[in-house]
């Protein structure tokens, strides 16, 4: 009897022992957070934000909503890489935009031109950036330090869009200043360049110049959730969290848009996967909430007028922005991304070929009276 309760309590003693060995492990396991750059390398980066915007507007009564889905996909080449940093090319290869509004509806797919619903607005433009190429350099701390090329694409696109208010968006977005945040510093912020445990957290802090907010600081916090297995390959997910504010720290920004004087706060949360071997981030997911809130300014006219040249003054005071921001981001290699644009042509066949004919309507016959008549 006393040896089965011997046995017993071995037993229960040796399962609690490899539970906490087990778990002892798994809590140790840690990865080199620090990005590979594999000279020659070329991979598709596919970003897709879907956007509503709320504006209460005091003078207008009801909010109005504006919804935009946008979708850029670019082949990414490093050129150059080594532990100082790296040079890459990127190249636009899909742009995609649908946006539903009170004032307009458009929609354009460079991956199914013709669609029923393409819109010339955008389409022109969008497609126009199809081949543009700008080129990126990071150093050996993941900060961007510059990006070029990015005017030509904007010039290609505007001979598309003269006068067309779509271009507006483009001016905003191709620029070497947005390419440098876009595709260099918010691509590489996350990294910490070292080795970090599962659980562990770190920060990092991001300074930008937004077109029409004017300076903004975010403050962002990791944390590395996992070291697990998807599609058979080893990546770490780390979770993060970040604020967004308007960063009144150091002068003023020269060029501040309409919005310059408004109160800015924003949240962000999501997940981020990365592929262990490949050195590199494979998918990205993150929502995030912005609210903006106009005040008066004392060198303000009156709401509406416009200035001499033209630009018009700041919104009214009192005007309310809400925008939510679902913006996902996936990797893939240039194999699969030839898969995924020959079924999208494919599909936009299929919908094509099924559509209705449109029917034709002849003339009508002239009767003998209406003959007489032209006569």
């Amino acid at each position: 009897m006393r040896t089965n309760t011997m046995i017993k309590q071995a037993s229960v003693l040796a399962v609690a022992a490899a539970f906490f060995t087990a778990t002892a492990d798994v809590s140790a396991e840690s990865v080199m957070l620090k990005p590979k750059h594999k000279v020659g390398e070329t991979v598709y980066v596919e970003q897709s934000a879907e956007i509503v915007q709320l504006i209460h507007n005091p003078m207008m009564g009801e909010p109005m909503e504006i919804a935009i889905h946008r979708i850029y996909g670019l082949l990414r080449k490093t050129d150059s890489g080594s532990s100082d940093g790296a040079k890459m090319s990127w190249t636009f290869d899909r742009t995609m935009q649908k946006v539903d509004s009170p004032m307009m509806e458009a929609a354009y797919d460079s991956d199914a031109p013709g669609a029923e619903d393409e819109s010339e607005l955008i389409a022109g433009p969008l497609n126009a950036m199809i081949g543009g190429k700008f080129n990126v350099e990071i150093d050996k701390d993941n900060t961007a330090t510059s990006c070029s090329g990015m005017k030509a694409i904007l010039d290609k696109a505007m001979e598309d869009a003269p006068g067309n208010p779509f271009s507006q968006q483009l001016q905003r977005e191709l620029t070497d200043d947005r390419g440098r945040v876009n595709y260099g510093e918010s691509m590489y912020l996350m990294y910490p360049n070292k080795e970090v445990n599962v659980g562990d957290t770190w920060k990092k802090t991001q300074r930008d110049l937004l077109p029409q907010i004017g300076k903004v600081v975010s403050r962002y916090e990791y944390k590395l959730d996992k070291i697990t297995e998807e599609a058979g390959r080893k990546v770490a997910v780390i979770s993060f969290k970040s604020t967004m504010e308007k960063d009144t720290s150091g002068k003023p920004a020269d060029d501040v848009g309409p919005l310059g004087n408004a109160d800015v706060k924003g949240t962000s949360s999501g997940t981020t996967t990365f592929d262990i071997e490949r050195g590199m981030v494979t998918k990205s997911i993150a929502n995030n909430e912005t609210k903006i809130e106009t005040k008066a300014k004392a060198s303000d006219a009156k709401d509406g007028d416009e200035e001499e040249d033209g630009a018009q003054h700041s919104p009214p005071p009192g005007m309310k922005i809400e925008v939510k921001v679902k913006q996902t981001t996936l990797l893939m290699n240039e194999a699969d991304r030839a898969k995924q644009k020959e079924a999208a042509a494919k599909h936009a066949k299929e919908v094509k070929k099924a559509e209705p004919k449109k029917e034709t309507k002849k003339p009508a016959k002239k009767s003998d009276a209406d003959e007489d008549e032209d006569e």
